[in-house]
């Protein structure tokens, strides 16, 4: 799930199963993989893999 808080680049790459918590920003150059919790308040900066 994907929170409508968050801000996602839409050229990031988030796999199958990607939960997203509010108030996250994951810039343009991204992937996330299968199943991932990305928190509250995080910043995924380019280049994260």
């Amino acid at each position: 799930m994907i929170s409508p808080l968050a801000h996602i680049h839409p050229a990031a790459r988030l796999a199958p199963g990607v939960t997203v918590e509010p108030f996250t920003t994951i810039y343009g150059d991204v992937e996330i993989g299968e199943n991932t919790w990305i928190g509250p308040n995080v910043t995924i900066m380019d280049g994260a893999r």
